[in-house]
């Protein structure tokens, strides 16, 4: 009963991230719902008076569970376990403390698994142009991308063919969804207010 609040936390916080269940082990599952039952409880106590949400008592030799009848202490460890996981997942999603470890130089790397991952996540407010492996290029607005490294789709809204001319042909349809297994490179475009700048 004591880990239920890290453990619903551990949920919401995968769902934030969109991690598959095989890029975390059960093991790292269980640290993650105590560190989050940790930090629940230690808030709670912060702000209000901490008790067991679950007790047992004893009476004489009978034990029986007596669930906590606070409606103050239930809410607040509910609000908890949604607000601790939701902030940690923006912190991570957006590579906050990593900036900042890169910033005091002791890493290189970024919370992310893959490029593909970082440069869609920090790059996703620019039109891109896919290089076809047939040699034909598309230019749209990436609405949806996969984050799983294995499937690699992207799903392109105000799609326009390109000539080899460099002229725009509209495709007339709401979007397309590209496999990795047909592109052969992917440029990102500049943003109007990076032209004027240069």
């Amino acid at each position: 009963m004591l880990l239920i609040p890290g453990l619903i936390s551990g949920s919401i916080y995968a769902l934030l991230l969109r991690r598959s269940k095989d890029n975390i082990s059960a093991l790292e599952r269980i640290i993650e719902s105590l560190v989050f039952t940790f930090l629940i409880y230690v808030f709670v106590s912060l702000t209000y008076k901490w008790e067991p949400l679950a007790q047992t008592v004893k009476v004489g030799e009978d034990i029986t569970y007596k669930l906590s009848s606070n409606s103050n202490l239930i809410l607040l460890t509910l609000a908890y376990m949604v607000l601790i996981p939701s902030l940690w997942g923006a912190v991570v999603h957006y590579d906050l403390h990593m900036k900042l470890f890169r910033f005091l130089k002791l890493t290189d790397r970024t919370s992310r698994d893959t490029a593909w991952d970082d440069v869609f996540i920090d790059e996703k407010k620019r039109y891109i142009t896919i290089h076809l492996k047939d040699e034909r290029r598309i230019a749209g607005w990436p609405t949806y991308y996969s984050n799983n490294k294995e499937e690699g789709f992207i799903y392109l809204t105000k799609a326009d063919w390109i000539t080899d001319d460099n002229e725009y042909i509209a495709t007339d349809s709401h979007g397309l969804l590209i496999n990795k297994e047909n592109i052969d490179l992917i440029e990102f475009m500049y943003r109007k207010k990076e032209i004027k700048d240069e």
